[in-house]
C-alpha cells in the first residue's frame, strides 16, 4: 500500500508540473519571470506526450508552442519540437481558410442587406490574439437578427451550403421560436456554421438584442481586409456566457478572456458590469475575472467591495473549475456536474427554476418536431 501511494504521490506532483508549465506558456506575452519559472519547471520526469495532449485537449497548443520556444526551447525534445510545429502549421493553414471563408460569407450577407457580427473564431483570435492563428478554430459563427434566419439560410444555400439537419417550414419555425441557432454545412461537406439570434439556449434565460450590438460594433482587420465586430466589452460577455455554459472545462476559454483584457487596455469595465446586471450575468463575469486572475495571473479589475458570502461563493466556484481544468472528468458524472454549476452560477432564483424545468418544454418540443406533418 506504501508502494502504491508513493507512486500516486509522484504521478499527482509530475501532473501537477505539467499543468503549471502548461499554464505558464498559455499567454502571448510571458514576461521573464514567467519565462524562468516555465525553465524551472522542466525536469527529466517531464511526460513531454502528456503535456502535448494537455495541450491538444484544451486548445492551446499553439501557445504551448509559443511558450516553449520563448523560454526553453533548447530543453525540448526533437521529435516534440516536431509535433508542435506540424499541428501549428496545419492549424494555421485552417485558421486561414476559415478567415477567408467568413470574410466572404460577410461580405456576401452585407451586399444582400442583412447585418451579420461574427464572433469566437478567426474574429476572435484577430481581436484577442492579434494573430488569427493563434486559437484553432473548427467551425464560424455569425450573429443576426432573429428575422432574417430565413433569407441569411437562403443567401448561403446559393454559396453551396445546406443544413445540417433538414426540416419543414413548420420545423423551421419552431426552431426560430424556441432554439438559438441554426447549422449548416459548408460546400466541401467539413464546415460547419452556425447562424445565431441568441448567445446561448433560453434555458439560460439570457436576451439579446442584435441592434444594439450592432450599434456598439467596432472595425477588424485581418487577413488584408476589413469587417465588422462585436465590440470588445460585448465580446467579453458572449465568451463569459460561453465558457459558463461549458463550465470553463477547456483552458483556452480563460485565455481568450485574458488575451481580450491584455489586448483592450481601455475596456470600459463599467460598461461590461452594468450589461452584466442587465442580463442578470454578473456572478458569471464576477467568476470569468476570477479564473482569468487566479488560473493565469493575469490582470483583472479590482473587484473588492463584494459580501463575504459572494466571495466565498466565487472561491469556491473558481476552486471546482480548477479541478476540472487539472483532472480528467468521468464522463458519466459530467452532465449532473455542469447542471449543478450552471445552477450555482445562476444570479436568481427565477432563472434557476427556468433552467429545471426546460428538459421537460425540450422534451415536448421534440415530440412536436416529430409529430408535425412532413409536408410544409
Amino acid at each position: 500500500m506504501a508502494l502504491i501511494s508513493e507512486a500516486r504521490e509522484a504521478a499527482t506532483w509530475t501532473l501537477r508540473r505539467e499543468m503549471e508549465l502548461l499554464l505558464c506558456c498559455s499567454r502571448t506575452v510571458m514576461g521573464p519571470e514567467s519565462a524562468r519559472h516555465a525553465r524551472s519547471l522542466v525536469h527529466p520526469g517531464l511526460d513531454w506526450d502528456s503535456l502535448f495532449d494537455r495541450a491538444l485537449r484544451h486548445g492551446v497548443v499553439q501557445l504551448l508552442d509559443r511558450g516553449l520556444n520563448s523560454a526553453c526551447h533548447d530543453l525540448v525534445p526533437e521529435e516534440i519540437q516536431r509535433r508542435l510545429r506540424d499541428y501549428c502549421l496545419s492549424s494555421a493553414l485552417h485558421s486561414r481558410y476559415l478567415g477567408r471563408e467568413l470574410q466572404q460569407i460577410l461580405e456576401v450577407l452585407d451586399s444582400s442587406g442583412v447585418p451579420a457580427l461574427p464572433f469566437k473564431g478567426p474574429a476572435l483570435s484577430q481581436m484577442a490574439y492579434g494573430d488569427a492563428t493563434l486559437r484553432p478554430a473548427s467551425d464560424l459563427d455569425i450573429l443576426v437578427e432573429r428575422e432574417d434566419v430565413p433569407r441569411v439560410k437562403r443567401v448561403l444555400q446559393s454559396r453551396g451550403y445546406r443544413p445540417w439537419v433538414e426540416m419543414t417550414p413548420r420545423q423551421e419555425a419552431a426552431q426560430l421560436r424556441i432554439r438559438y441557432n441554426y447549422k449548416l454545412v459548408g460546400p466541401t461537406g467539413r464546415m460547419l456554421l452556425e447562424v445565431h439570434w441568441a448567445i446561448a439556449p433560453r434555458q439560460f434565460g439570457l436576451s439579446l438584442d442584435f441592434q444594439e450590438l450592432w450599434d456598439r460594433r467596432v472595425e477588424l482587420s485581418w487577413l488584408g481586409r476589413y469587417t465588422q465586430s462585436l465590440s470588445p466589452e460585448d465580446l467579453f460577455l458572449v465568451l463569459v456566457i460561453h465558457g459558463d455554459r461549458h463550465g470553463w472545462r477547456r483552458l483556452q476559454w480563460v485565455c481568450d478572456l485574458a488575451e481580450l483584457v491584455r489586448a483592450t487596455p481601455k475596456m470600459d469595465w463599467a460598461s461590461v458590469i452594468q450589461r452584466a446586471r442587465a442580463r442578470r450575468s454578473l456572478r458569471r463575469v464576477l467568476l470569468a475575472l476570477a479564473l482569468v486572475e487566479q488560473v493565469l495571473g493575469s490582470f483583472t479589475p479590482d473587484v473588492r467591495g463584494l459580501p463575504d458570502a459572494e466571495l466565498n461563493r466565487l472561491n469556491a466556484l473558481v476552486d471546482e473549475v480548477r479541478a476540472g481544468l487539472y483532472g480528467r472528468e468521468d464522463l458519466r458524472e459530467a452532465s449532473l456536474r455542469l447542471s449543478l454549476f450552471h445552477l450555482k452560477t445562476m444570479d436568481t432564483v427565477p432563472d434557476r427554476l427556468r433552467y429545471l424545468t426546460h428538459p421537460l418544454r425540450h422534451t415536448l418540443f421534440q415530440l412536436g418536431r416529430r409529430l408535425m406533418p412532413l409536408q410544409p
